[in-house]
């Protein structure tokens, strides 16, 4: 009995230090990240999937590189005010990472007060974090997909106005 304590102790020690407690290394610009490097294709595949309405804006954040190896980008859908985990794959179906992501978290039912927050939950964010995060979109690029009434989706990056950003045309 008390060795599957003492293993259980261990474990959540071990789960808690591995999965929860990865730090973020550094920030950098998702222009210098070859798994960003054609950020229109997903938001392209996104609007096509889940979009309703014409004009789409987004906002993404700089890739967020953690000490264990993983990466990922925060995007911010204005009109479906919610925030999208952006996570590679590395894969032939790039197109569909942010159609796939884990967390696809609107403001008002996943990203919620301290008063609807369960502790641990996976599926929840407070509000404060979601502020934050979406700061940090908008802090960053800004993209418009248009969604036109014919076949082909039309989308434009827009430079931000910190000279730091780069502008993107299709």
């Amino acid at each position: 009995m008390t060795q599957k304590l003492i293993f259980g102790i261990i474990f959540l020690a071990y789960a808690n230090v591995c999965c929860f407690g990865q730090e973020v290394v550094s920030r950098t610009s998702i222009n210098s990240d070859p798994d960003y490097s054609k950020p229109l294709i997903p938001l392209r595949e996104l609007v096509k999937q889940k979009s309703k309405n014409r004009s789409n804006t987004f906002y993404v954040s700089k890739v967020s590189n953690f000490d264990n190896g993983a990466k990922n980008v925060w995007v911010y859908w204005k009109e479906r005010n919610a925030l999208i985990l952006w996570e590679p794959h590395g894969d032939d179906d790039s197109k569909n990472e942010l159609v796939w992501s884990r967390r696809f978290l609107r403001f008002g039912k996943e990203i919620v007060p301290p008063s609807r927050y369960y502790q641990g939950s996976n599926f929840l964010l407070l509000t404060k974090d979601g502020i934050s995060l979406r700061r940090e979109c908008l802090r960053g690029y800004k993209f418009i997909v248009v969604r036109p009434t014919g076949k082909k989706l039309r989308s434009s990056a827009i430079r931000r106005a910190n000279p730091n950003h780069l502008e993107i045309s299709c």
